[in-house]
């Protein structure tokens, strides 16, 4: 009896191990591995915009709150960590900024641990909007890493990037926006210094990121810089689900958002990608804004 009540004993540790350690792949798994490049993942975030006088006490409060309190707020039996990440995103348009019109992107993100180290990742990401604001398709490639010789498509910024055997899939997703494959331009570079508080509650299924963003970029003269902060459930863990679990799921970064705004009210909901906004600040600063865009596209 004693016998087999241990060996249940251990089947249980093993198999509670089992469910933790799948949960915190999931999280890892979003930006971090190479899982999931070439298959069309849903995006379900809320986007705020966060005045840069209060940044300081956001973070303070969401570390407080999220990562010393364990997310005590949302309930029990969450597990979380922080962490901070650097990006630069390169986005491409075409000439008729086919991406920015839709609300849509088309990056190449290189994410490093330490803006002293070398690159820890990189990746060639769509990003599609949706009928649903909250939610958008994301498309993952991985990066060629490796120029080949003779291949006239590696002149281009952007299908230099591209492995050979992705190029087909790239140019079906292309041709699906009514966007010709060799009319893609460098548009912007726009830096991120990002602060990811990770929350995950294996008992309901429910893994989601918290991030503060510092975001940067600059255009010919200009410079402009905005805070954001992220609420994002889990690609993975959110494509896969039932419709009745993504709700229970959104409940909770409503929540979080909720508290957010009722804690510091100078936090508002904007729900346009980083691409979409930056690009727009810079063009109000430009000299003469109606013609921001011919002298991106010819210069």
């Amino acid at each position: 009896m004693i016998g087999n009540l241990s060996m249940k004993k251990l089947v249980l540790l093993v198999s509670i191990f089992i469910i933790v350690a799948g949960f915190v792949s999931i999280v890892y798994a979003d930006e971090n591995t190479t899982y999931g490049f070439n298959q069309i993942r849903l995006e379900n975030e809320f986007k705020l915009d966060v005045p840069a006088k209060i940044v300081e006490d956001v973070r303070d409060y969401l570390y407080e709150t999220y990562i010393t309190e364990q997310a005590k707020i949302l309930g029990q039996g969450f597990t979380t960590n922080y962490s901070q990440e650097y990006f630069i995103d390169r986005y491409f348009d075409s000439s008729k900024f086919d991406f920015l019109k839709m609300n849509d992107g088309l990056r190449h993100r290189v994410r490093f641990l330490d803006l002293n180290s070398e690159p820890e990742k990189q990746l060639v990401q769509f990003k599609l909007s949706n009928n649903d604001s909250l939610t958008r398709q994301e498309i993952k490639f991985d990066v060629n890493k490796q120029f080949i010789y003779g291949n006239a498509l590696n002149i281009h910024p952007f299908w230099s990037l591209i492995k050979t055997n992705d190029i087909q899939a790239v140019t079906d997703e292309l041709t699906k926006l009514s966007i010709s494959p060799l009319d893609l331009e460098d548009v912007l570079v726009i830096k991120q210094n990002r602060s990811r508080f990770y929350l995950q509650q294996p008992s309901q299924g429910f893994v989601a990121t918290i991030t503060l963003d510092e975001t940067s970029s600059s255009k010919f003269w200009i410079k402009e810089k905005f805070y954001e902060i992220e609420l994002e459930l889990s690609e993975i863990a959110y494509t896969a689900s039932t419709f009745e679990h993504r709700a229970e799921m959104q409940k909770k970064t409503e929540k979080i958002k909720e508290d957010l705004i009722e804690k510091f009210p100078a936090i508002t909901q904007d729900q346009k990608p980083k691409y979409t906004k930056m690009f727009e600040k810079l063009q109000k600063k430009f000299l003469f804004p109606v013609l921001f865009k011919w002298f991106v596209n010819n210069f």
